[in-house]
């Protein structure tokens, strides 16, 4: 009931506070110690869209920067999880997200000097519906993920990943051995 209740003052807040900037259908939970945040970014204001029975755990970020996203219905996201947009970022419906998942559609912009300070490269992300997201996934700027998609824990994604694909990395243990210390 309590938990019902500071979802609620948690939508009334957002509401109130950004206005035109958000949309936000009736949800099944708003953490109280998440952060949804509308910010002016490359000389735009930012939009978000957060559809029918969203849910979203504690500790996480969900902030569009000047950019747009835009979740779908019934879709969650876990605890300690980043969905930072400079462009855009669109998540289908029935989608689960696990905890620890970054999704930026911008990184830094670099040049033979090294970073370039404050100027960043964007491109947009596009998620289907029905799609796993694994705990510690990273996805970067331009990837584009099917429907039905399963991506197991730990992946980088970069690139397109068609429909009805499982995505797994490759990994093996590296085992030096440590000399003795005396």
């Amino acid at each position: 009931m309590i938990k019902g209740i500071k979802s609620l003052m948690k939508t009334f807040c957002l509401k109130l506070k950004f206005k035109n900037d958000i949309t936000i259908k009736p949800t099944r939970g708003l953490c109280y110690k998440s952060e949804i945040s509308v910010l002016n970014g490359e000389g735009k204001r930012g939009k978000i869209v957060l559809g029918k029975n969203f849910h979203v755990r504690d500790y996480t970020r969900i902030v569009a920067w000047g950019g747009e996203i835009n979740i779908g219905d019934y879709t969650s996201i876990n605890a300690h999880s980043a969905c930072i947009s400079l462009n855009k970022i669109t998540i289908g419906n029935n989608c689960s997200i696990g905890p620890g998942v970054y999704i930026y559609d911008h990184d830094h912009a670099f040049n033979e000097n090294g970073k370039i300070p404050g100027e960043f490269k964007s491109s947009e992300i596009k998620i289907g519906n029905n799609v796993w997201i694994a705990a510690g996934v990273i996805i970067l700027r331009g990837s584009v993920i099917g429907n039905n998609v399963v991506i197991g824990a730990g992946c980088i994604v970069q690139g397109n990943i068609p429909d009805n694909m499982l995505v797994t990395s490759k990994r093996e243990n590296n085992m030096i051995k440590l000399e003795k210390r005396n």
